[in-house]
């Protein structure tokens, strides 16, 4: 943030937002062997405040970075909680970077974003003595657990049951060899490979996408598939994909996981030219939003399949776009990506490969486990990834893109 550090401010907005959004209070204590809701009264999310402000300007991003590796590698306490924690840094007199850490179980990406701009906004007015006017509620996290039991109970999911039941039936694995075997129950570190396409190629891969009514991320998703095709000679196959799961109206002011993950059974069968992928790709795609709902667990119990520790049951790669998240945040906030430091993070897949559009073009990150995919497997991934895209976005019309990587 662009400016001083008032303490008694920030706890108080936490405090407020925390009253605000139940799921902030909630932990999960085992009940007779099964974890169960249970939301507090009390607001009890620690605030950590640090000055490195004193120290020479050489070392203050070293010491920053040493306090978010401490933080991060904190546990959290699912039965007792607090499942948020907050640290805020003054790293000069009118700069000071506050981090948000979260469990996973009550957060996703779009939560994200909306509690970055509800934050700074009871920040913002607290610090001028009056009080932010947010929009009310509609629902609670709590009316949607609940509506989704009751969906799971009865049969109004019975659409998306029998779709998902047909759709991936028999889906063949990827065979991909530079992915090594799962040798181990746990995760290994998490590396990353990045590429940035240049704003032009950006610009002519989405004119392609809305020219065939597509989205951008159809286009990538046609994109990796054909790349995966090429390195695993396979025509048919399943990538998993990361979806907000917030079409219900009034999900979009609420805090908490939502997110889904739904599996795209790719067809590269007849060698289609990169415009014909993207048609089968908004296909695919558009069938599995409508049927996003069903939650992944059900869907993998659905195929008979088990889930073992360190592997997916129905697919081997996932793709997802990132949305940063900057709309609503107040002027002066502004989102630290990097807040991270590289190597402490867990795999959460193998291999995985994120998008994020931004003005000066998109970045591509190839996101893997450090013991089952080398560090040059993943950057040959990202050239032939920029490779395959620049020449469909100028060709989209030519030869079949799985067999020009």
């Amino acid at each position: 943030m662009a400016s001083a550090l008032c303490a008694p401010a920030l706890r108080e907005s936490v405090r407020v937002l925390a009253l605000r959004h139940p799921i902030l209070r909630t932990t999960y204590p085992e009940v007779d062997g099964t974890p169960r809701r249970e939301v507090s009264d009390d607001v009890r999310i620690p605030i950590r405040v640090e000055d490195v402000s004193s120290l020479p300007e050489a070392e203050r991003d070293a010491a920053l970075r040493a306090m978010l590796a401490a933080e991060v590698e904190a546990r959290f306490d699912l039965e007792r909680g607090p499942l948020t924690r907050v640290l805020a840094v003054t790293t000069a007199a009118d700069r000071h970077v506050v981090v948000v850490h979260q469990h996973h179980i009550i957060t996703d990406e779009w939560s994200w974003g909306l509690l970055l701009a509800e934050l700074s906004s009871l920040y913002e007015a607290s610090c001028r003595g009056e009080t932010a006017a947010l929009p009310p509620l509609a629902y609670q996290y709590s009316d949607y657990a609940r509506a989704e039991r009751s969906a799971l109970a009865g049969d109004g999911l019975a659409a998306s049951r029998a779709y998902w039941r047909a759709a991936l039936s028999d889906v063949p694995r990827l065979d991909l060899s530079i992915v090594a075997p799962a040798s181990a129950a746990v995760s290994g570190p998490e590396g990353q490979a990045s590429l940035r396409l240049s704003p032009e190629v950006s610009r002519q891969l989405q004119a392609l996408a809305h020219e065939s009514a597509a989205t951008p991320f159809m286009a990538w998703y046609a994109a990796l598939a054909a790349v995966l095709s090429r390195y695993s000679g396979q025509r048919d196959f399943g990538l998993g994909a990361v979806v907000a799961n917030r079409q219900i109206a009034g999900t979009e002011g609420m805090l908490g996981f939502f997110t889904n993950t739904v599996v795209l059974r790719t067809d590269l069968s007849g060698d289609p030219t990169f415009a014909e992928l993207l048609a089968r790709a908004r296909r695919t795609a558009l069938d599995a939003y409508e049927h996003q709902a069903l939650p992944f667990d059900v869907v993998v119990q659905e195929q008979g399949l088990s889930r073992q520790a360190g592997e997916n049951p129905l697919f081997d790669v996932t793709f997802f776009e990132v949305t940063p998240p900057t709309t609503g945040a107040a002027a002066g906030w502004s989102p630290r990506l990097d807040a991270v430091p590289q190597g402490l993070a867990t795999a959460k897949n193998a291999l995985a490969v994120s998008v994020q559009h931004a003005a000066e073009g998109t970045l591509v990150e190839v996101l893997y486990d450090t013991t089952r995919v080398s560090r040059t497997a993943a950057e040959r991934l990202c050239g032939h990834l920029r490779a395959l895209v620049s020449d469909a976005a100028a060709h989209p019309e030519d030869g079949s893109p799985s067999s020009s990587c």
